[in-house]
């Protein structure tokens, strides 16, 4: 039986990752020292610790390998999960291809005018793109007082509308 420390080593695993597998219940050591608390682990544990690290760098969440790891799962469960994983790869090749075309095309833009006199937005809309220009302009007006909720994110869960319900409810402490 070899320690965490050394096992760790030997897998080039982090110890801290060991300790986290066997809070999550993934990989459990063989055996654990009732005073010093020492993990111990085995050769026995080296193909499936590397079946876990073989799967994580495919992208697999831990808790979908907990699930293939602890039970007699059948192999078309594991081709479920990778064809699950295919695809989401395919869904972020596919938009990185639409990144890659709008910096080509303003690449593109400032070889044919050297500088870009505006800004240009382009939005990817389903099956439509669209160049809209937007020059800036500066006017000057009177005092504004100008009230907003702070938001970081990407509006996956329609958080934005719930943001305005939040700003509305307190519009009047303005």
């Amino acid at each position: 039986m070899l320690k965490i420390g050394d096992f760790s080593k030997l897998c080039h695993i982090p110890v801290k990752t060991l300790r986290y597998y066997d809070e999550i219940d993934l990989l459990k050591p063989a055996g654990v020292d009732r005073y010093s608390r020492y993990r111990f682990y085995t050769a026995e544990h080296l193909p499936v610790l590397y079946r876990i690290r073989e799967l994580r760098e495919l992208g697999i969440s831990l808790t979908k390998i907990k699930h293939l790891m602890h039970k007699q799962t059948k192999w078309s469960h594991l081709r479920e999960i990778l064809a699950g994983r295919k695809n989401e790869l395919y869904q972020q090749i596919y938009d990185m291809q639409i990144k890659l075309d709008q910096v080509n095309h303003l690449l593109q833009r400032l070889d044919d005018q050297e500088t870009l006199l505006h800004f240009d937005v382009l939005l990817n809309q389903p099956n439509k793109k669209e160049l809209i220009s937007m020059k800036p302009t500066i006017e000057s007006k009177e005092r504004m007082l100008f009230g907003g909720v702070p938001y970081l994110g990407k509006n996956e869960n329609n958080e934005i509308i719930q943001i305005w319900q939040v700003f509305n409810a307190r519009c009047s402490e303005i």
